[in-house]
């Protein structure tokens, strides 16, 4: 099994996790089921495309952090960063409402009054698009997202959207989980060895999050503290011990 992380993408994640958590949005990811994104096809091959209607899913939160799926404002620029990685995104009429929240209401002079297909926008290109004269654009900010849904949003911004090099920048990892989703709907960190753990998250760091190695295996400590319990023996005092065995002897007699 190949490691999730290589050396880039280790280092793009450890930028990404010391940036602050902001609310995102849910992806309804029907509405990507009859795009012309190359992935889409890709999963429609692979027998995947079930992904496309879930709804009600839960993960995780630790698994969110493994694949850095989380909404982040950047320290350096404090420019929204919200369902893509990066600066631009290939957006139609329909997406642009959903990623920034509000219809399109201006007019663009070098479209003629239209929207193509698709066409190239950088974040605040778009947010300066829909906003009031003078408005202030840090109120533009993603829908609320709940958390378990982060990793689905990253696939979908790094894999599915319809944008340039979409289809290489899927992994065997994307379709692992993407599969573990559509089988048993839950991410189960225990299936995760160490070592590939220690790729992402270190020890100390992954124990911090409530998790132990047993048997080369991660497991919640809550779950290892409740077997403890359940056998664990009651401790019976001398004086009471002599107690019962008086007692014992009685019913005999």
């Amino acid at each position: 099994m190949h490691h999730f992380w290589g050396v880039e993408q280790k280092n793009k994640y450890d930028d990404f996790k010391a940036r602050p958590i902001v609310p995102g949005r849910v992806i309804n990811l029907s509405q990507l089921r009859d795009s012309h994104c190359p992935v889409s096809s890709f999963l429609k091959a692979q027998k995947l495309s079930l992904l496309f209607s879930l709804c009600g899913l839960e993960l995780f939160e630790e698994a969110a952090h493994l694949f850095y799926a989380n909404l982040y404002v950047s320290n350096d620029s404090g420019e929204l960063e919200t369902l893509v990685m990066g600066s631009c995104i290939i957006v139609n009429e329909l997406l642009f409402e959903n990623v920034i929240g509000t219809k399109f209401f201006g007019v663009i002079p070098y479209m003629n009054d239209t929207w193509p297909d698709d066409f190239e926008v950088s974040l605040e290109g778009a947010k300066a698009a829909v906003a009031e004269p003078g408005a202030d654009l840090t109120d533009f900010c993603p829908l609320f997202l709940f958390f378990d849904h982060r990793i689905l949003a990253h696939i979908v911004a790094t894999t599915l959207l319809p944008r340039k090099g979409s289809l290489s920048s899927i992994s065997n990892w994307d379709i692992l989980l993407i599969s573990r989703i559509l089988v048993v709907r839950l991410m189960d960190l225990s299936m995760l060895k160490p070592i590939e753990i220690n790729a992402t998250y270190d020890s100390r760091t992954f124990s911090s999050l409530g998790y132990v190695e047993v048997g080369n295996k991660w497991v919640k400590k809550d779950s290892i503290k409740a077997r403890v319990d359940i056998g664990k023996p009651t401790k019976i005092s001398a004086k009471s011990a002599a107690l019962l065995l008086s007692d014992s002897d009685e019913l005999k007699t």
